[in-house]
Order: structure tokens, then sequence, then C-alpha cells
């Protein structure tokens, strides 16, 4: 294949004016034979790789060697290393080349990649890319370290097992004040009679002292102890003006026209030892009640109750609680909270801790070191990294170690100011006189040993600091409640990583939109409904009561067939329809649109995604690629320099390993992760272009291009049938003749069949002499088209000369440049031209630490004026530079030169260059 007269034969070849045209559907088997013909020099009927490649040497050949080598895949499937011309035909045109023109014809053509080059925004996005995905896969294991390091902390320090059974026995305890319904009414003697009543009331179960059963003072349900006992809050309003009018206030109460809702509320506590005898505080009590302690203006009644249950370590704080409420109905409520007696009583425990809060610290430190280079680059490089997921982070970080803090400070708490008022009262005291005496004391014996002033103050003031506690402590569960919330969705970043893991991330965003509009039809529907249940409903149903408690009835569907048949029979009417249509519009239709929605999404994400790497695979790449790696610059330092607005790296748009180790020369970047990364986006462009997908209407486009295609054929076998007519013997009648032959008459009209086609042949040679004489004309123009070529090359070549000369001239220039930096150098006081060629490279560590602000610079001396003079000379010098090189890209060895000296004025032009000349001029 090296003799030109092969040369010219394959140039000569009918195949490529149809490769040229796209038309490879005209390719026929002979003009494949032809080709082989050429390219089989020995004549063995089968050719190599090697010899197909050979075709590159035909000018004007619409092949690129990437398409020469899918011919070659396509037709060598065997592997053997030879091609016969049955091979190569059917994979030039049902192969991946003929593919690739359907791809064309739908305008999804593959770009041709080049090898070793890229864009500079193709490399920037495959940085931010391939950075996002590494961290988010790194941050996975980081990520579920902490948090079952966190769930470790929950479990340790909130005992939620002993907890339950410790109040579900407290519960079982204590005596209802009535049953089944806890909303009725009732007065206040029902709430005396409660905590005195004979069989079980709640002064004899809780104070039982009996010696055989209770053994020991304050005990209570086997081992729960009563601190020193328990006490009695009510909270009261003082008497005010009515909300109605003075008439009304008058019939409400015709002596004082007050009511007790409207003014200042105030709060009373009686304490009851359990030291003292049970007779004796029944009689306190009846006579708490005798003289008016509960009454109309009492609205709130708490009793107290502080426990310590050793055996599992637990305070537990118990709060039966009535509020009364001016409707007339008494909410009963019980409230217990139980928080550790010791939180560190081993050790050990507090190993969780420090786990988290080092796991917090080592993601405290990684959100540094992307925060610090960004920092450098200013507000736009702060910008550019407080992205949404960095947001996660720091939300991570910071609330993480906001629960710590918070539990500190609850540690401190329980271990200092509550301990303090425990101590603080006599309970060994009192119960030695118990057990001195035999029996529990009396008022005056217990008088003796403390005042009821001093007691009274001294409990009051432990049971305030343990309400306090007790609000911490639900505050301390609530944070780790959200804490895990916030730990979710740094799971979710790391999920992003990995297609699979991601899935529930993408199906929720690719569906947001249509969520939000169906979103704003259910809330229309949702909200009629509930504010029509409201209504109808409110009178009879508790859940119904309040406009925002029906909305949250609706959404249980709260409505039962008892309830509605104590309505009137219109009224159940409305009812029964105002069910049916809401089971049927909101929970049996648009719900069920809802997970449509969001089961097209899951389709549609998961057709994008097709067959990802599984996470194992993607994890063992990633730890192959950080050891290929792991001398190489960070990917994120690349793209904090090349965002920089002011001074981006690499501001050249065409990308090879060349010239990113220059922009990167600083970071002393080597050759192997210069050519490693623009492999790889090389790479990756690749793969994006072959996962392009053909859709539906990609199909019906085909098809339709097809029928086009196939009328056209048929249009042109009409053309040669009336030209056969025309120029030969053939007439309609014949034509006619030769459409009504049947099988019975096929013996008859030989004769006329065989004349038929003569004719046919006949026209068919005249066809073939009319394309001869295009072809002539084409290879004509063709001709015309090589000589055209040939005087635009001999332009660019004389173009490509004057270019030279600019260059020259440019370096010339910089000559003079140079001489007038000399000059400029003995205005400097002494500073000699040598040490201006070597500040930038001596201040590169105060680039890092100072970009040199106009602050800076004026206490050095330096003059605005002088500034901004030399800042704008010399930003003329990079602008002509850069339009310079740019006009030289076509020249290998100019742009080089151009590169080398913009990047030496980008140097000199940089604030903190100026300033390094100003410190030499005028050193303090």
């Amino acid at each position: 294949m090296n003799t030109e007269d092969n040369i010219d034969r394959l140039k000569n070849l009918k195949i490529w004016t149809k490769f040229g045209l796209g038309e490879i559907y005209t390719i026929t088997q002979k003009d494949v034979e032809d080709l082989f013909d050429v390219l089989d020099q020995d004549g063995s009927g089968s050719i190599t790789g090697e010899e197909l490649l050979a075709l590159q040497l035909v000018d004007g050949l619409n092949l690129s060697v990437g398409d020469l080598n899918k011919i070659i895949d396509d037709a060598d499937r065997d592997k053997s290393g030879s091609i016969t011309a049955s091979e190569l035909y059917k994979a030039m045109t049902t192969g991946q080349l003929a593919f690739n023109y359907v791809r064309e014809a739908l305008g999804k053509k593959l770009e041709e990649v080049e090898p070793g080059e890229c864009t500079r925004d193709e490399l920037l996005d495959w940085l931010k890319t391939e950075y996002e995905t590494s961290t988010a896969l790194w941050a996975l294991p980081l990520t579920a370290a902490i948090f079952m390091c966190f769930c470790f902390v929950c479990t340790q320090h909130i005992d939620l097992f002993n907890s339950f059974y410790v109040h579900h026995a407290w519960h079982g305890f204590q005596p209802e004040l009535w049953e089944g319904s806890k909303y009725k009414q009732i007065d206040m003697k029902n709430i005396v009679d409660w905590t005195t009543r004979q069989n079980w009331g709640w002064i004899r179960k809780l104070y039982r002292q009996d010696p055989i059963y209770d053994p020991v003072p304050g005990r209570v349900i086997y081992h729960n102890q009563m601190i020193i006992g328990s006490r009695i809050q009510k909270t009261m309003y003082e008497t005010g003006d009515c909300y109605s009018s003075e008439a009304y206030g008058k019939l409400f109460d015709t002596q004082t026209g007050k009511c007790h809702a409207y003014g200042e509320p105030q709060i009373r506590v009686e304490v009851f030892p359990y030291h003292i005898q049970q007779a004796i505080m029944l009689e306190l009590l009846t006579n708490m009640s005798d003289f008016g302690w509960f009454d109309q203006s009492t609205y709130k009644v708490e009793f107290h109750t502080l426990t310590l249950n050793a055996p599992v370590n637990l305070f537990s704080l118990h709060v039966d609680q009535y509020n009364i409420e001016w409707a007339g109905v008494v909410r009963y409520r019980q409230q217990s909270e139980s928080w550790l007696a010791e939180p560190y009583l081993h050790g050990w425990w507090c190993i969780p801790d420090v786990l988290y809060l080092l796991l917090l610290f080592r993601m405290l430190y990684l959100e540094m070191k992307e925060l610090i280079p960004a920092m450098y680059m200013g507000l736009d490089g702060v910008a550019d990294y407080l992205g949404f997921w960095n947001a996660v982070d720091w939300i991570t970080i910071l609330f993480g170690m906001s629960c710590m803090a918070y539990w500190a400070y609850f540690v401190q708490q329980v271990t200092g100011p509550f301990m303090d008022a425990i101590e603080d009262i006599p309970k060994k005291i009192l119960d030695d006189a118990i057990a001195a005496k035999g029996g529990y004391l009396t008022l005056p014996e217990f008088a003796k040993i403390i005042s009821f002033e001093e007691f009274d103050s001294k409990t009051n003031r432990m049971y305030n600091v343990a309400m306090d506690i007790r609000s911490d402590h639900q505050n301390v569960r609530h944070l780790f409640v959200i804490n895990l919330f916030v730990l979710m969705g740094k799971f979710f970043k790391s999920f992003r990583a990995n297609p699979r893991l991601d899935i529930v991330i993408a199906t929720l965003a690719n569906c947001s939109m249509n969520f939000v509009h169906f979103f704003i039809v259910f809330m229309a529907l949702f909200v009629c409904f509930a504010a029509a249940g409201f209504f109808l409903l409110g009178p009879q149903m508790f859940g119904f009561r309040m406009f925002t408690a029906s909305l949250y009835s609706c959404w249980r569907s709260g409505v039962g067939f008892d309830t509605l048949e104590d309505m009137r029979i219109g009224v159940q009417q409305v009812a029964y329809c105002w069910t049916l249509l809401y089971q049927i519009l909101v929970q049996i239709l648009t719900l069920n649109m809802l997970i449509g929605i969001v089961f097209d999404s899951y389709a549609v994400v998961k057709a994008a995604a097709g067959e990802p790497d599984t996470l194992w695979r993607q994890v063992r790449i990633a730890l192959k690629r950080a050891r290929e790696t792991r001398t190489h610059v960070s990917l994120y330092e690349l793209i904090v320099q090349m965002e920089d607005d002011d001074y981006p790296a690499h501001p050249a748009q065409n990308v090879t390993p060349t010239t990113l180790r220059k922009a990167f020369e600083k970071e002393k970047m080597s050759r192997q992760n210069a050519q490693y990364l623009v492999q790889r986006v090389t790479e990756t462009k690749k793969a994006a272009q072959e996962e392009i997908p053909f859709t539906f209407s990609d199909a019906i486009k085909l098809v339709g291009q097809v029928k086009l295609i196939n009328m056209k054929l048929v249009d042109t076998l009409e053309s040669i049938m009336d030209y056969l007519k025309k120029k030969g013997d053939l007439n309609e009648n014949d034509v006619l003749e030769v459409k009504a032959v049947n099988p019975s008459a096929t013996a008859e009209a030989e004769d006329d069949a065989e004349t038929i086609l003569n004719t046919v042949e006949t026209g068919l040679e005249n066809i073939a002499s009319i394309l001869d004489t295009f072809g002539w004309e084409h290879r004509r123009s063709a001709k015309s088209l090589k000589v055209w070529i040939q005087n635009e090359y001999a332009a660019c070549v004389k173009r490509n000369s004057g270019l030279q000369n600019q260059v020259q001239e440019l370096e010339s220039r910089m000559g003079r440049a140079s001489r007038c930096i000399a000059r400029l150098e003995q205005t400097l006081d002494g500073v000699t031209f040598g040490q201006l060629e070597g500040i930038p490279e001596r201040m590169e560590q105060d680039m890092m630490l100072s970009f040199g602000s106009k602050l800076s610079l004026a206490k050095e001396g330096i003059s605005q004026s002088q500034l901004r003079a030399f800042e704008q000379k010399l930003r003329e010098v990079v602008d002509q530079t850069q339009e310079l090189s740019a006009r030289a890209e076509q020249n290998t060895q100019a742009a080089e030169i151009c590169w080398n000296i913009e990047q030496n004025l980008r140097a000199l032009g940089k604030p903190h260059a100026v300033k390094a000349l100003a410190n030499q001029a005028h050193p303090t």
C-alpha cells in the first residue's frame, strides 16, 4: 500500500462518494469487493487490520481513525486477525459505523474525542464531579461511624428501657379520679375526695405507713424511694373584669361582677413529708379544703413526687396535673420524667462521648481544609464553597457539638445544684427519728428537728431545681431526636456517591415540581373537607372541636358510625355524604395519584441510572485510584485556583498535559498527574457519549426517514420506467401486460418477457453512461476544489509567516519593556532588576497570607495615584499579550512564547507583587 498507483486506485473508488454523502445504505457488495481487491495485495482473500488502517492515506476520506477501528472490530469479531470481503461488507453496512450514521441523522452524532486533549470547561466539570463523588464516598463510613457513636451516646445517657417501666408502674399505682373518659365535669370537691378517700385515696396509697408491708419510710412501689415527700401546687387567678360587658358580668356574679380568668396568675404550694403520721396529713388536707384552699379561682392543681430507684440508677419526677378549663372540663394528665442519678457511674461510660466528639472534630478538620483555601480566594471563593451539602456538613458539626454541650450542662446541673438541694434537707435525721421512735412523727416532734418554714423552703428549692432538670432532660431528648434527622441528611449526602444509593433523593428531586402542584390540589380538597367536618361534627366529636384538630382527625378518618347515629336525621345524611366523598376523593383518588407520581419518577430515575457500579465495586475502584493518585495535587486545590475570578489558573480554553503542568508549576504537578487528569476527562467524555439514549420519538423519526427514502426510491424507479418507455420499445400497454402476467400464461409470454428484459438492460446501460458523466463532472469539481484548497493552504502559510514576524516584533517590544523596567529600577532607591525578577518567587508565602489591600499599601507610604498608574500600565501590557496569544493559537512555538510572557506579566501584575515591590523601595 506504499505505491502511488494503489493510492490513486483507492481514491478513485466509487465507495468514497457514498461515504462522503453519508449514504451507507447504497453501498453494494461490488463496491466493497473493489476496495478489498486494492487492499489485498497478495491475493490471499483476506486482509489484516493494519492493512485496513492504510485508508488513512486517502485524502479527503470522511472516515476518522476511530471509524476505521470500529470497522475493524465489527469485521474481526472472531479475533482471528484476518478479514474477508463478506465480513468487511457486513461491518460497513450493519456495524457500528452504520449505527453512527443513524445517530447523525437523529442529531445525536458522537463527537470525536481527541486523546490527550480537552477543554477547560470539561476539565473543571470533571474535577467538580470527581471531587464531590469521592468526598461523598469517603464520607459514608465516617457518617456511619458518627451515627453509631451517637446512638451509643443516646442509649448510654437516656435509660428509656427502665424509665418506661418505672413510669408504667407509677401510673398503675396512682388511683384515677374517675373511670372512662378523662374529660368530665367535676368540681373541686372531687379532687379533695380523691386525695382523702378511705379505700384508695392519694394520701392513703402514697403514705400507707404500714410497718409490715412498708418497713422503709417513704418507699413506694417496691424499689422507688421518695426523697422527702410530695407537694401540692395550685395555680390560680386573682379576680378581674370579665371579658363580656358589665351587664353580663353582673349576670354572671351578682355580688362582684368579676371573673377569675383575667387576673394575674399566682402559685401556692403545700409540702407533705412522709415522716408525719397519715392521720395528721389527712386532717391538714381536709382543713385546706374547708378553708377554701381549693376554690373557684384555681385553674390548675399539680401533685409532685420525686423518687429515686437506686437499682436502676434513676431519679423520677412524677407530676399528676389537673387543668380546670373555664368551659367546665377538667383535663387530667400524668407526666413523668426520669434521668440518670449518676450520668457517669462507670468511667467507661464516657468512651462513646469521646469517640463521638473525635469524629466530629475529624469532620471539622476536613471541612476546614476546604474552607481555608476558599477564604484565600475572597468572598467569591466562600460563596462557591457554601453549597447546600456543605451547609449540611456544618449543621451536622455544629448541632452535634451543641447536643454534647447541652448534655454537659445537664450533667453539671444534676451533679451540682440538684445534689446540693437534696443534701441540704435533713432526710437522714428525720428517718433516724422515725426509727428511734418506732413510728411516724407528730407535728411538734417534726418541728423539734426542723422548723416547717425552713423545711418548706428547702423542699421547694429541691422541687424547683428538679422541675428545671426535668425540662432540661426533655430538651436533651428533643435535641437528640433532631440530631438524628440531621444525621439522616448527612447520610443522604453520602448516598450521592452511588446512583443505587441516591435513588431516593433523585426520585424526590425529579418529582418535586409535580409534587408541589399535586400538593396545591390536595390541600384545597383536604382543607375544604376538614372545615366542613369542623362545622358539621364539632359539637359532637372531640377530634373536631377546633379547626386545627379537625385537620388531624380528617387525616386519621376518625368518624365512627356510633357518632353519626346520635345526630339528627338531616345531619346524618349530610355527614354520610361528607364521609363518602372524603373517602373517594381524598383517600382513594388523590393519595393514589401521589403514589403514581412517585413511582413514575422512580421509573425515570432508574432508567436514567442504567446499571451503575455497585457500592462494593465502586469502593474497590476508589481504593485503587487513591493509591495511584496519592502523590497528585489535591482536586479541591485545582478547583479553587481554576475558579479564582481575579487570577484563574490556566485561563486558556484548550488543555493539554503540558499546559496543565505549566499552569500548576508552583504546586509541583508531575507529568503523570497532568496526563492522568486529561486522560480521565477524555474517558469520561467518551463514556457519556456512548450513554446517549434513544427515545421513542427518535424511533418515530427514524421510521419517517426510512419511509421518505423508500418513497424517493419508488419515485426514482418510476422515472426509470418513464425513461425506458420514451427511449425503448416499451409502451403503457406493454407495462400493463407485464403487470397482468399470470402463472397460466407464463409459457406463452416468455418471448415478450425476454424482449422486455433486453429493453430494460439497454436502459440501465444508458443510465450507467449518464452516471459516468456525472462522475466525471464530480471529479472535475473535486480537482477544482483541491486547487482552491492548495491556494488556501499557501495563504495560510503566508499568514503564518506574518505571525512569526509579529512574534519577533513582540519579543523586540518586550526587550524595550525590559529596558524600561531597568530605568524604573534606578528610580526605586537602588533596587536591581534581578531583585525585581525574583520578587514573585520570594513573596510566595505572602501571596497566600495577604492580598495586598490598598490599606496595607497605604501604610507603606505609596500614594494611590502611583499605584493606579502602575497597575494600569501592567494591565494594558497583559491585555496586549493575551490578544497576541489568542492570535497565535495555530502556531505551537508562538503560543508557548506568549504563554511564558503572559505568566510573567501575571506574576508581576498581582497586587501582592506590587506590595513586595513597595517593600523593597520603602523598607519599614
